[in-house]
């Protein structure tokens, strides 16, 4: 136990010495909490925005209508709102006012879930910037078994690629239709939350900072790690 103890603070001791980049979210209004504009309808904890509508003034619904939710279920941090991308069909939202200081790799993350109270299971998200081909992401409410209680969000991180000055993000509902009684529409999607954008670290100072941890050996990295994901 005391070995461990050891090793545990030597990591710390070393983490905390190498170089932190402070970098601000790019994005305006991660946690979709702005005023409302387009409201098609107020549900119990929920407002439905339609085509035309906006979030905050910063997502823009480019089509369908999408649900922002306030309290219908958990959010992703137990803080903010998040969005359900298919509000009575297939939405999509765009924010087209990134403003990124310099072109380079910037690293996109957002919490992911999908609408446990009807099919389909899979739930698809598109997320593309600047037009750009989307990447397609899939979440399965029966294998994840969530809930309004307990959504069961993902972390999903994707690199991209930024022009320097202003930049579009864009989410679209790709799921299938409900079928039965909804028929072809679509008004159980993906789910969104806590949207952020980042610069990522130059490699040289990636490599600087392992090489710091060299000493330690590989089972304080790994512990160091896991720390930094916890």
């Amino acid at each position: 136990m005391r070995a461990k103890k050891l090793v545990l603070m030597g990591v710390t001791g070393v983490a905390a010495s190498l170089p932190v980049v402070a970098s601000a979210n790019l994005v305006a209004d991660g946690t979709f909490t702005g005023a409302l504009t387009g409201v098609t309808l107020d549900g119990p904890g929920y407002t439905e925005v339609g085509a035309g509508g906006s979030i905050g003034g910063d997502w823009a619904v480019t089509s369908g209508s999408v649900d922002v939710i306030e309290s219908y279920w958990q959010a992703p941090l137990g803080t903010g709102n998040s969005v359900d991308m298919a509000g009575i069909q297939n939405g999509a939202i765009a924010q087209t006012t990134i403003n990124s200081p310099d072109a380079g790799i910037y690293m996109l993350s957002f919490y992911m879930s999908g609408n446990p109270d009807g099919p389909p299971p899979a739930k698809v998200l598109g997320v593309s910037v600047n037009g750009g081909t989307a990447v397609d992401y899939t979440y399965n409410t029966v294998t994840e078994d969530n809930s309004h209680s307990d959504m069961k969000y993902i972390l999903e991180t994707e690199v991209v690629n930024l022009n320097g000055g202003v930049n579009t993000l864009s989410f679209a509902d790709l799921s299938g239709p409900a079928g039965g009684s909804w028929g072809n529409t679509t008004p159980f999607g993906a789910v969104i939350g806590d949207v952020s954008l980042v610069p990522v670290p130059e490699a040289g100072t990636l490599a600087a900072g392992t090489l710091m941890l060299l000493p330690l050996g590989i089972s304080a990295l790994r512990i160091a790690r896991k720390s930094r994901i916890a």
